[in-house]
């Protein structure tokens, strides 16, 4: 029983850290599509209040697709009794139910920028390279964007406990028969 229970505990223990790089990949899937989206996309008028919130909608739908494969095919290789649409489904449905769950953080993200302005009280644009290159990368309102990523990193870090257990005992359930399946083919 001890072993059985150790075995779990690590195959447990690999799954999540493979979770957890496949959500790296992901976050970076996620900031990447939202910091082209905020940086290039200039929202119509009536959506900008909201803009920040849509575009983590969009950003955060792509990925979504990117960490289904990833988990499906390295995290959970061993999950293929359900089909591919019904898995895809659950885990989209609860990766949603992760984004409400992380969408007001976003709303914190003046709260944030209110913290870092003092770090750009300076003449960016007079501050040489360095300068230069915080105006290439946050754009003409640095502390503004700064504070949209810094509030979009605190809901993809609470997000995550949330996708990975859930997803574990809905999404992935049917590892479990595997395993069983597995160990009374040892027994």
């Amino acid at each position: 029983m001890t072993a059985i229970l150790s075995r779990v505990n690590k195959t447990e223990i690999v799954r999540f850290l493979k979770f957890a790089v496949v959500g790296v990949i992901g976050a970076v899937v996620d900031f990447a599509v939202l910091a082209l989206l905020k940086r290039f996309v200039e929202p119509p008028e009536v959506l900008e209040t909201w803009w920040s919130s849509i575009a983590v909608g969009i950003s955060l739908s792509t990925a979504i697709v990117s960490n289904f494969i990833w988990n499906r095919y390295w995290t959970y290789p061993d999950s293929r009794s359900k089909p591919i649409v019904k898995q895809f489904a659950q885990f989209y449905v609860i990766n949603i139910l992760a984004y409400i769950i992380r969408a007001p953080t976003m709303l914190l993200e003046t709260v944030f920028a209110g913290w870092v302005e003092p770090w750009f009280a300076y003449d960016l644009e007079a501050a040489g390279l360095l300068g230069m290159l915080v105006l290439k990368a946050l754009g003409t309102e640095p502390a503004k964007t700064l504070g949209t990523y810094l509030a979009w990193a605190l809901g993809v870090g609470i997000a995550m406990f949330w996708n990975f257990f859930i997803n574990r005992v809905v999404t992935y359930s049917d590892v479990d028969q595997a395993e069983q399946s597995a160990d009374a083919d040892r027994d």
